[in-house]
C-alpha cells in the first residue's frame, strides 16, 4: 500500500509539472466577471438555486436549461424535488438573461455538449 501511495504521489507531481510547463507556453487568458443571477423560476418570488442543469455555449451566448430544486421545503423536511424545462440565454453582448423558452420536457442530471450547431442536451432524469 505504501508503494502504491508513493506511485500516486509521483504521478500527481509529474502531472503537476507537465501542467505547469504547458501553462507557461499557453498564451490564452481567462477573465472572470460576475454576471446577473438567474431569474426566478416559474414566477417564484425567490430563486432557490438550480441543481444539475444542462449548461453550454452557442455563438458566444451562455445557455442554461433544465435543472431541479426543492422549492416548497427542504429535502430533510420531506420536500419534493421539482424538475424544470426553462431555458435561459445570456448573450455575450448583454448582462441580462433572456427567458421565455422551454425544452419539451423537464430534466436535470444530463450531459450537455457544445456543437457548431448549438447545445446538445443528452439524457437526464425527471420525476417520470
Amino acid at each position: 500500500m505504501k508503494n502504491l501511495n508513493l506511485l500516486l504521489l509521483f504521478i500527481l507531481l509529474g502531472l503537476t509539472s507537465l501542467t505547469s510547463a504547458h501553462a507557461a507556453e499557453n498564451i490564452n487568458t481567462f477573465q472572470w466577471r460576475e454576471i446577473e443571477s438567474l431569474p426566478t423560476l416559474n414566477s417564484m418570488e425567490q430563486q432557490f438555486g438550480l441543481a444539475s442543469p444542462f449548461v453550454g455555449t452557442s455563438n458566444g451566448a451562455v445557455i442554461v436549461t433544465g435543472g431541479c430544486n426543492f422549492p416548497d421545503s427542504a429535502v430533510q423536511d420531506g420536500g419534493i424535488k421539482k424538475y424544470y424545462s426553462d431555458i435561459y440565454v445570456l448573450p455575450s453582448s448583454s448582462e441580462q438573461w433572456i427567458t421565455g423558452f422551454n425544452m419539451p420536457y423537464e430534466s436535470a442530471y444530463g450531459a450537455a455538449v457544445t456543437t457548431p450547431d448549438g447545445l446538445l442536451c443528452i439524457g437526464g432524469n425527471n420525476n417520470e
